[in-house]
């Protein structure tokens, strides 16, 4: 993949270092500060009805389905990670991760409790997400995107970008293209002050166009797999539905 120009190498460098000491004194304090009510949350059982109540609010921009709108503002959240979408609205709530759209409603307009936040995600979090068994597969041109992402992002992400429950990982695979060049250049930019300077470090060197091809190979990946978050809606709504485990998703082998 390309990178910047030459005469800029020794800028980039301490910029680099900068912000990368920068991302991760920022992650570290929002570790601390939200990673006991992480806990919390996940440790409450869910109402999928209540989510489903509280989510025809969040449709308004994320759609019925919860797949977002491609337009590079409103992600793919079905099926998504439990852990990462309670971790990522409770850094909106504490104002560490910044939407104008999101902390409103993170900070009390929509979710006034921990409760509504483990019903909302229970819910989002057991929406079919069709795009993990049926997108199609990169073609040839994304082969440098490939290697760059096996390289640099599989040994979290996993290698089909279907992410992981138990580390709050994210699924990549099938996300909205803009989106996730937005939140690349958000990284690059200095805008995601809750991701870990590792992504910095990572994506800093790569000009527009090898972004470009990253994002476009991540949306057309099939994320499925051992690890995956989402499940029959209808299986979730079980009366004895409950937070799926990595010990459900793997056997017991997790």
């Amino acid at each position: 993949m390309a990178g910047r120009s030459p005469q800029r190498g020794f800028l980039s460098l301490i910029a680099a270092a900068i912000l990368g000491w920068l991302f991760t004194a920022t992650a570290v304090a929002a570790d601390t500060g939200t990673q006991s009510e992480v806990e919390r949350v996940l440790r409450l059982k869910p109402n999928l009805l209540r989510g489903a109540e509280i989510f025809t609010y969040c449709a308004a921009c994320h759609e019925d389905n919860a797949q977002g709108l491609p337009a590079g503002w409103v992600p793919v959240i079905a099926g998504q990670h439990p852990r990462y979408l309670v971790k990522q609205l409770l850094d909106y709530r504490h104002s560490v991760r910044w939407d104008p759209h999101m902390q409103p409603v993170a900070q009390g307009h929509v979710l006034r409790g921990l409760q509504d936040i483990a019903d909302v995600v229970a819910f989002v979090a057991a929406t079919e997400n069709p795009s993990h068994d049926t997108a199609a597969k990169p073609s040839t041109a994304t082969t440098d995107a490939q290697h760059f992402y096996r390289v640099n992002c599989s040994h979290c992400h996993g290698p089909s970008g279907e992410g992981k429950d138990a580390r709050g990982v994210p699924r990549l695979a099938g996300q909205d293209f803009a989106y996730l060049l937005r939140q690349m250049h958000d990284v690059v930019d200095g805008r995601r002050a809750n991701m870990r300077a590792t992504h910095y470090r990572a994506l800093y060197d790569l000009d527009v166009q090898a972004l470009m091809r990253l994002a476009s190979y991540l949306a057309h990946l099939s994320g499925g797999g051992a690890d995956a978050a989402a499940s029959d809606l209808s299986a979730a709504l079980r009366p004895d539905a409950r937070w799926r485990t990595p010990a459900d998703q793997t056997g017991g082998r997790d």
